[in-house]
C-alpha cells in the first residue's frame, strides 16, 4: 500500500508551493499559495477519494502521517501544528 505525500515548501515570506506525489510519481503541484493551510486545501483535493492516509512534509521534514479526511476537514488546525512542530525542530537544530 502506497501512502501519497503532500510536500510543502516556503518559497518566500507569505508564499508557498506544494506537490502531491505517490511512489515518487508527481500527481500534481502548484506554487503561489499564501499559507500552509491553502496548500493543504488544494493538495488534498488531488488525492483520490479511496485513499485513507497522507504523509505531510514541510521544508523537507516529515511532519505527520494522518487521515486524509482530517486534513480536508481541519486544514487550518493541521497548518498550525505544522508551523509549531517545524519551529520546534528549527530551534533545536
Amino acid at each position: 500500500m502506497f501512502i501519497p505525500k503532500i510536500s510543502i515548501e516556503r518559497l518566500s515570506p507569505g508564499l508557498y508551493g506544494w506537490q502531491v506525489s505517490c511512489s515518487e510519481e508527481v500527481m500534481d503541484r502548484d506554487a503561489g499559495d499564501t499559507s500552509i493551510a491553502d496548500c493543504l486545501d488544494h493538495a488534498v483535493d488531488v488525492i483520490p477519494p479511496n485513499v485513507a492516509l497522507v504523509e505531510i512534509v514541510y521544508c523537507d521534514a516529515h511532519m505527520a502521517t494522518m487521515p486524509v479526511n482530517a486534513v480536508r476537514d481541519k486544514a487550518m488546525e493541521v497548518a498550525r501544528q505544522i508551523k509549531s512542530l517545524h519551529s520546534a525542530l528549527v530551534e533545536t537544530a
